[in-house]
Formats: C-alpha cells, sequence, structure tokens
C-alpha cells in the first residue's frame, strides 16, 4: 500500500511539461504588400479648398479651409464634421459656395 500512496502523491505534484511550439510564422524579412480588391482602383488623396459660410449667432462667418480627401464629395462631408464639433454647427447652418480642387 505505500507503493500505491507514493505513486498518488508524485504524480499530483509533479505537471506534465508542455511543449514550446511557435504557432507564429517565421518572418522572412520581405514585408508583405497589400493588393487591392479586383476591379477596384485605388483612390490618390487631393487637397481640396472649400468657401462658404456658416450661422454663428445672429450673422453669418466666413469661412475657407484646405481639406484633404479623396473627393469633392468627401471634402463637404469633412466640413460639416469640423464646424459641427468645433462650433456645434447643424448642417442646414452651413452653406458651402465652393468645392475647388487646390493646385
Amino acid at each position: 500500500m505505500s507503493e500505491k500512496s507514493e505513486s498518488k502523491s508524485t504524480s499530483k505534484s509533479e505537471k506534465p511539461e508542455k511543449s514550446k511550439v511557435s504557432k507564429k510564422p517565421k518572418d522572412t524579412g520581405k514585408a508583405k504588400q497589400r493588393k487591392s480588391p479586383a476591379g477596384r482602383k485605388e483612390k490618390k488623396m487631393k487637397t481640396f479648398t472649400v468657401t462658404g459660410e456658416f450661422v454663428m449667432g445672429d450673422s453669418l462667418q466666413k469661412f475657407q479651409k484646405d481639406i484633404v480627401a479623396r473627393g469633392e464629395k468627401r471634402a463637404r462631408e469633412k466640413i460639416f464634421q469640423d464646424l459641427g464639433s468645433k462650433h456645434r454647427v447643424r448642417r442646414s447652418q452651413v452653406l458651402i459656395d465652393a468645392v475647388e480642387e487646390a493646385k
């Protein structure tokens, strides 16, 4: 009986060693290049000059701002976001006169 009790006590105190296997692929030193999905063109960022005015209190405040965006529509959205966050102006209170691509 003493043999059985010894085998039980040693099995509880000793834990089996885990093998240290790395699951990460080895770095070959080359950076992976991202490929654009088939049929999609990558758009370049452009600088747009947006001019207009917005309601501030009882008067209209003029503004002219340079925005980096992919297109004219996105430049307009960025103006609405910027004026709304800085001056608490709603979209209906912003009047955009012109959006031109900067040279």
